[in-house]
């Protein structure tokens, strides 16, 4: 090993532009395919449970949207009932995206999904059907 490699290596980093972004002013965006928080079709949903089924971790389960929120016209969905979404034991693999037989469910590019209160990583139907801000 030579005296001059570690000087070498030096030399060429010293020129370079730096690796590092300066979060949170600068930010990478997510790469093609990327598996972030859920969004769902309330029209398109309907009420099947599958999500639920497919889901390893329990992350989903189904539930009655809230009297405020009744749709006028539910669709297809004669059951009433909607996935509520626990962002907290989601592995986003997924799973339930796939099995979802009318597409009702996608997930986004929402890369920044920290919070500061637990109560904010439940997504009521309502909650989940609306996009990130």
């Amino acid at each position: 090993m030579s005296v001059w490699k570690p000087f070498k290596v030096v030399m060429k980093n010293l020129f370079q532009k730096p690796m590092t972004l300066q979060f949170p002013y600068e930010k990478n965006e997510p790469v093609d395919g990327f598996r972030g928080r859920l969004l769902l079709d309330l029209e398109k949903c309907i009420g099947c449970g599958s999500c639920v089924r497919a889901c390893p971790n329990r992350a989903l389960t189904l539930v009655e949207l809230s009297q405020e929120t009744k749709l006028e016209n539910p669709g297809k969905n004669k059951k009433g009932v909607y996935p509520k979404f626990y962002q907290s034991r989601c592995g986003y693999c997924a799973l339930c995206v796939e099995s979802c037989p009318v597409d009702a469910l996608h997930t986004t590019q929402a890369a920044m999904i920290s919070v500061m209160d637990k109560s904010e990583v439940i997504y009521s139907p309502e909650r989940l059907s609306q996009p990130e801000k």
